[in-house]
């Protein structure tokens, strides 16, 4: 289920940016986050996701092998990041600069932080 900082509405691009980004994880990785949270100050778009994991992901985090789920998700990232940033620029309206993504296991949490191009940039 997505909750975004703002409520929801027709008209709400925090919302919506939530809601395509779920629809992006469940269609590309199998499963979306349980909660999502998208957050804009200035220039940034935060989007902070919980329980993130794959069964399989959770399977190795188990097992120890932390490192090998962060090296996959870094190699998911640059696919994602590409397929997130369009609906940014759409939601927001403005180009965005550059995208990042972190990941972190207990608790389980991703971070995806878009720095927006000056308005006249667009």
């Amino acid at each position: 289920m997505t909750e975004p900082s703002a409520p929801v509405a027709d008209t709400d691009p925090l919302g919506a940016i939530a809601r395509r980004i779920v629809q992006l994880q469940k269609q590309h990785l199998g499963r979306g986050p349980k909660q999502v949270r998208v957050h804009r100050l200035d220039e940034l778009v935060v989007v902070l996701l919980r329980d993130v994991y794959t069964p399989l992901e959770q399977t190795l985090v188990t097992a120890g092998r932390v490192e090998t789920v962060f090296e996959n998700r870094r190699h998911i990232h640059k696919v994602m990041n590409e397929l997130y940033r369009p609906v940014v620029e759409e939601e927001i309206g403005r180009r965005v600069d550059a995208v990042m993504s972190m990941n972190h296991v207990a608790p389980d949490i991703a971070v995806k932080l878009f720095v927006l191009a000056p308005p006249a940039a667009r």
